[in-house]
């Protein structure tokens, strides 16, 4: 299912992470455009502001002089009706009506009237219908001056205090910038935000199609990044698959140094070992069918000879020897393998702390009478060393090593037997002045049901499994079994295990 895919997973998860990038610097190109575009228009009114300011006080200076010297306005702080005083060099009774005495009230003069040149009108004017500039003048609440292109519904902005700065408002759709003028008159410039809109909407739509544009790109990218980095998951799940129908020289072929080709490399490994083991088992399965047939051949081949005819008891007695010493090397053979199977299986002894002097010198002391026997001579040097494992497993070490030794020995020649401890590891060494094995071969004594002398007849109880045995064992309680040989001059068995703390 699509669901359950790594793939499909891969290419939601990059969708919806490639949707939320695009949206964000969409977002914020589109808000850096909107405030630049604001920032513009800011600029035009704020100009457009200053050039009617300075026309005002121009206009504003014309009506005084037209007027000509006089009291000039009353100020801002005078009382209407007030009177205020005369220069010094007027006769105070021109404050009362001449020069008949009688008060009368002093004419205060109108406000000069800004005037706005022809020039600056003939620039609002001239300009295009679609974001056109519009200007309004008042003072106090009398409009004194607007242009053409200004919306009906302009009122003029409450002033704070004396502050004559330029200061911005928003209506709608329209955008304005207003100043007040020392002498208290308003000027306003506005304009229609309608252009600026619509270019930010087709910005906009623009922003949308290149980011639809780079989400389809993404994605098909995405799919094919995914896509060579799924494969070679797939092709470990198809050699694995391939594996399980039975064929276990299938191996995931290895590209590059990447975290996928290690882990190819671990399973090509694990691999390798599966189908060794599983070659062992078949070999072991053919050599213990095959031992095991060579004995029952003969006991099934002296049972019919006995059966033939009638016999002697001497002969029948004979018959019955044969079949006795067939069953105990079948005996021995399935002791040996069950041996093994216990080993492998990890249902060995007990795991005990034991002195290694010790059960090497009880089992030296059974193989005395083979020993004396075999004309042989034993060389002990045993050392008190403690390990820990299974007495009884490492006792059967002991005996298929020293059995080796005297087996593969000369006439007259020597067996050594050494334990000691070298450094955190205790050693138990076996060495001898036999046959030796030759160089193909010391690779391969190890191994399950192998014999180097191929020609020796499997009557004498010698299976190829004793090595076998010693290897597993060992390893089994953690410990390691070495071999040095030379052919002609005899062999060295070192076992090693650390010593327990």
């Amino acid at each position: 299912m699509a669901s359950r895919s790594i793939r499909w997973r891969l290419q939601a998860w990059l969708a919806l992470f490639l949707v939320l990038l695009l949206l964000g610097f969409g977002f914020s190109v589109w808000q850096l455009e909107r405030i630049q575009m604001m920032r513009r228009v800011d600029a035009e009114l704020e100009k457009k502001v200053s050039l009617l300011s300075v026309a005002v006080r121009g206009g504003e200076a014309a009506g005084m002089q037209e007027q000509g010297p006089g009291p000039g306005p009353a100020p801002d702080w005078m009382p209407d009706g007030e009177i205020p005083p005369l220069p010094p060099d007027r006769d105070p009774g021109e404050a009362r009506g001449g020069p008949g005495g009688g008060m009368r009230r002093r004419e205060r003069p109108s406000p000069v009237q800004p005037r706005v040149p022809d020039e600056v009108r003939k620039v609002f004017a001239a300009q295009p219908a679609e974001g056109a500039f519009y200007y309004c003048i008042w003072h106090g609440d009398r409009e004194e001056a607007r242009s053409g292109a200004a919306p009906a519904d302009v009122e003029p902005p409450q002033r704070l205090g004396r502050d004559t700065m330029v200061r911005y408002r928003e209506r709608g759709n329209l955008r304005e910038a207003y100043h007040f003028t020392e002498r208290g008159h308003c000027i306003l410039v506005g304009t229609s935000l309608d252009a600026q809109r619509k270019a930010l909407m087709e910005r906009l739509m623009t922003l949308a199609l290149i980011g639809a544009g780079v989400l389809v790109t993404g994605l098909a990218g995405g799919w094919w990044l995914t896509t060579r980095a799924i494969r070679p998951i797939e092709e470990i799940g198809a050699t694995a698959r391939r594996i399980s129908d039975g064929d276990l020289s299938q191996r995931i072929p290895v590209a590059g140094d990447s975290e996928l080709a290690d882990l190819a490399v671990v399973l090509n490994t694990t691999f390798s070992r599966l189908e060794q083991a599983f070659d062992r088992q078949r070999q072991f399965t053919a050599d213990a069918s095959h031992e095991l047939r060579t004995p029952l051949t003969l006991m099934i081949s002296e049972a019919q000879t006995a059966l033939a005819r009638e016999r002697s008891p001497e002969d029948y007695r004979e018959a019955l020897s044969g079949c006795l010493d067939a069953a105990q090397q079948m005996r021995r053979l399935t002791e040996a393998l069950l041996e093994l199977a216990r080993t492998d299986g990890g249902s060995g002894a007990a795991r005990d702390v034991f002195d290694l002097s010790v059960c090497v010198r009880e089992v030296a002391e059974r193989f005395q009478p083979m020993i004396a026997e075999r004309g042989l001579k034993l060389e002990m040097d045993l050392a008190p060393v403690e390990i820990e494992g299974g007495v009884e497993r490492f006792g059967l070490v002991v005996a298929n090593l020293l059995s080796n030794a005297i087996h593969y020995n000369v006439q007259g020649g020597t067996v050594w037997l050494i334990t000691r401890r070298a450094g955190d590891s205790a050693e138990f060494v076996v060495e001898d002045t036999g046959i030796g094995i030759s160089p193909e071969d010391q690779s391969q004594v190890f191994e399950r049901f192998f014999r180097a002398d191929k020609a020796r007849s499997r009557i004498d109880g010698k299976f190829g499994l004793g090595l076998a045995i010693c290897r597993a064992v060992v390893e089994a309680d953690g410990g390691t079994i070495q071999l040095q040989s030379r052919e002609g001059k005899g062999s060295r068995f070192t076992v090693r295990y650390p010593v327990p703390r």
